[in-house]
């Protein structure tokens, strides 16, 4: 077995025409039953796919899915040859398994019946590329499938294939350098800056008032006085002025003269007096 692996090595290329000359042959040897053969041209396409120098398409992707899940069904792994077949039917929808590799009941058919069954297991974020770009599967996306295999391919930005390999389920993809990050500039941090210290407001006793003088005294009582005369004859007059118009409602002269006249007289004695208690009361503040 030793010397298929040295043959396949030996006579792989790492263009699209080896990898898919390759393909060919290992699944007309599957149906074959040439298990040699196919051993020598899985081997050649391996080397192919892991040292790609051009973009594999959706469909060279899931050509390789497929003879993965050959290897695997030969290789006694059931189980990754149904992960394998679920990488197939995501890449190639609507693939139907050929009766030349699977006739029905033969277990490779069940494999891949179970792969139909599979529920899609989600994806991941693939990390940004700090310059090009990143194909899985032969599509230019920026996920990638967590719960099967992927092809994975890096190009730079001149197009160019940097790197390519088939990654198992939960496997790592090759390494690839992120975008740079300049370092940002901080301003300095000012120094810190002593409060002022607190100045405390000089307060200056009110200036003491000059006590009244009596003659001051004298005046602000007479004019108070003064005031509660006028509000008593303005109360009056009110009072008076009613009675001058039930005299007139009445109409009652010799009540409507006299109630007239006192009415008159006691709303002038009451402004009067107290225009003067106004006046007597600002004197003795003054």
């Amino acid at each position: 077995m030793v010397w298929l692996w040295l043959v396949g090595a030996a006579l792989a290329g790492c263009d699209l025409a080896s990898l898919r000359a390759a393909m060919t042959e290992a699944e007309d040897a599957f149906a074959e039953l040439e298990t040699d053969t196919f051993t020598a041209a899985a081997t050649e396409a391996s080397f192919a796919a892991s040292c790609m120098e051009q973009g594999i398409t959706p469909l060279d992707a899931a050509s390789y899915h497929r003879l993965k899940a050959l290897k695997a069904f030969l290789d006694g792994r059931p189980a990754d040859s149904t992960l394998a077949f679920s990488a197939v039917l995501a890449t190639q929808p609507g693939y139907l398994l050929p009766e030349a590799l699977a006739p029905s009941g033969h277990p490779l058919r069940v494999a891949f019946e179970a792969a139909q069954q599979l529920a899609d297991g989600g994806s991941f974020q693939l990390p940004t590329p700090g310059e090009g770009w990143v194909h899985v599967d032969g599509r230019r996306i920026s996920t990638a499938p967590a719960g099967r295999p992927w092809m994975f391919q890096k190009f730079d930005a001149a197009g160019l294939v940097e790197s390519s390999a088939w990654v198992p389920t939960g496997g790592r993809w090759p390494e690839y350098a992120g975008p740079v990050i300049a370092p940002v500039a901080t301003a300095p941090v000012p120094a810190p800056v002593a409060p002022p210290s607190p100045v405390t407001p000089s307060i200056q006793p009110a200036a003491a008032r000059p006590r009244a003088t009596p003659v001051q005294k004298g005046l602000r009582a007479s004019g108070i006085g003064l005031g509660v005369a006028s509000l008593t004859a303005y109360g009056a007059a009110f009072a008076a002025r009613n009675q001058y118009e039930g005299a007139v409602y009445e109409g009652d002269n010799p009540r409507i003269k006299s109630l007239h006249g006192l009415t008159n007289g006691l709303t002038v004695g009451a402004v009067s007096g107290a225009t003067v208690s106004l006046t007597l009361i600002l004197a003795g503040t003054l």
